[in-house]
């Protein structure tokens, strides 16, 4: 086994990073691609709005590394007020906050929008058992006279104070 990677700032390894990100960002668009070609004509617009976001997401995530490994390693953090809030993975950061925004929202909502070009598709044979799974699994279980009270009563017990608590 190898031992980890001591300083992940070295500019060749940044670089290698970032070359194996954009080729698999660039995987993940052609995938989400296909989905559009081959998505029936009732779901066009669902498959394009994955493909747009997919989009977007790799537009973003790229822009940032190469504004960090460009800009980010050249400028002097004493040169521009407030270096870290913009230039930095910790939170709060600007760049930080885009990455997030990226992969948290746009990448999710297309994740969400081809799962629904599948499902919705014409004679779908799986629609009806996700259907009953999701109807057995999460709306029985969770909002039936038995969940809710289940659920009450943890509420209770973790707002409430204990015996211990009152003493």
């Amino acid at each position: 086994m190898r031992a980890p990677v001591a300083d992940v700032s070295s500019v060749s390894l940044r670089v290698r990073l970032t070359l194996w990100y954009g080729s698999a960002l660039g995987l993940i668009i052609v995938m989400f691609a296909a989905i559009h070609a081959y998505a029936g004509r009732a779901n066009r617009v669902l498959s394009l709005s994955a493909f747009a976001l997919v989009c977007l997401m790799a537009g973003i995530t790229i822009s940032v590394h190469f504004v960090l490994l460009t800009v980010g390693r050249q400028v002097s953090p004493a040169s521009i007020p407030g270096f870290t809030q913009l230039f930095s993975w910790h939170w709060p950061s600007v760049f930080y906050a885009l990455d997030i925004l990226a992969w948290d929202f746009c990448f999710g909502l297309s994740l969400l929008a081809a799962a629904k070009t599948f499902l919705l598709r014409p004679n779908n044979p799986q629609l009806e058992s996700i259907r009953s799974l999701l109807q057995d699994s999460l709306i029985n279980a969770n909002f039936s006279d038995q969940g809710l009270a289940t659920h009450i009563n943890k509420l209770r017990e973790n707002t409430l104070p204990t015996e211990e608590e009152l003493k």
